[in-house]
């Protein structure tokens, strides 16, 4: 009777280490696939800027660095449905040459991962400056 309850103890504790295991490897998998996302979302938040950044025309009264605010809201396929300034640059005419420069360069290039794409659809909060 002993040797039973030592072995199903021993088998319990193999189990557990197992478990323990196998919860370890798919925490690494998770993170590494975080870590993956988070790239190809970087990657394509920089595809996005170079793109509008190419489709804004500035203003002649530009003058510093400003930063404007949008949120864009997209279709899955990367189609632009609407942008909206969240915060204001200051300078009207820049604001309004950066929402066309959006509209222009639809669609934005949306990555295929879909854990990457979560970051961009339905909203993306897109930030600009000219330089």
């Amino acid at each position: 009777l002993l040797r039973q309850m030592a072995e199903e103890d021993q088998t319990r504790v193999e189990e557990e280490a197992r478990l323990a295991r196998q919860a370890a490897a798919s925490e690494a998998a998770a993170s590494k696939r975080q870590a993956e996302a988070a790239g190809v979302v970087a990657r394509h938040i920089a595809m996005i800027s170079a793109k509008v950044r190419g489709n804004t025309r500035l203003p002649d009264n530009l003058t510093g660095n400003p930063e404007v605010r949008c949120l864009v809201k997209l279709l899955p396929t990367g189609e632009v449905k609407s942008v909206q300034v969240t915060r204001s640059s200051g300078n009207v005419a820049y604001d309004e040459a950066v929402v066309r420069a959006i509209e222009k360069s639809s669609p934005l290039p949306l990555p295929d991962e879909r854990d990457a794409r979560v970051a961009f659809v339905p909203e993306l909060s897109f930030v600009h400056r000219p330089k």
